[in-house]
């Protein structure tokens, strides 16, 4: 009995899809060829617009290769102008500090304190996707403790953290925004805070 309910629910509802179709397909006056000039008109901007989002996905991953690459592994923070938008602003997570947010000047400093502290500063990007105006990157900092970080002193010994960021873009292209998070304990730890020492 429970078996026969089953069968004609589902035929119940395969004969009411099919006769929505029918009458979707009556209603917009389907034929063949009307069919094919429809898929031909809306494939063609389609394919532009997808050319057109694939650009720009491109050139958000390549602003953000040009970061890595020019602004922390080889210093020149005259990119970040270039780069970054006038209102750039970044969430950083919780910490002592109690800085909760970076303007692009910010960042420009903390770029050169950063760079002297790790004379050998190595950023690479592990994972990098891109969606819209988005970019999330899971990069790598590494690089040797030599010179003091504002009022951490040097140890001396490597500093190796992984760090994620979402990346906003503004309409112009530029980096408008960013949410950065690491793991402030271990930074603190690798920085010679907090592990005993």
């Amino acid at each position: 009995m429970l078996h026969n309910r089953l069968l004609t629910g589902i035929a119940v509802i395969a004969l009411t899809a099919l006769a929505v179709i029918i009458v979707v397909l009556l209603a917009s006056d389907f034929s063949p060829s009307a069919a094919k000039s429809t898929a031909t008109a809306t494939a063609q901007p389609a394919a532009e617009d997808s050319d057109e989002t694939g650009d720009v996905l491109v050139a958000h991953k390549d602003a953000i290769r040009r970061v890595i690459a020019e602004v922390y592994n080889a210093g020149d923070v005259a990119v970040l102008e270039t780069l970054y938008s006038n209102e750039y602003v970044a969430h950083l997570p919780p910490s002592e500090v109690n800085r909760a947010e970076l303007s692009r000047d910010d960042l420009y400093e903390i770029v050169l304190l950063l760079r002297g502290s790790l004379p050998d500063l190595m950023v690479s990007s592990e994972h990098m996707i891109a969606e819209g105006d988005y970019v999330a990157v899971q990069a790598r900092l590494q690089g040797t403790f030599a010179s003091e970080f504002y009022d951490f002193p040097p140890t001396g010994k490597p500093v190796d953290m992984t760090f994620f960021v979402l990346y906003r873009f503004d309409a112009a292209g530029a980096i408008a925004e960013a949410w950065v998070s690491y793991d402030t304990l271990a930074l603190r730890q690798q920085f010679g805070l907090g592990t005993g020492e």
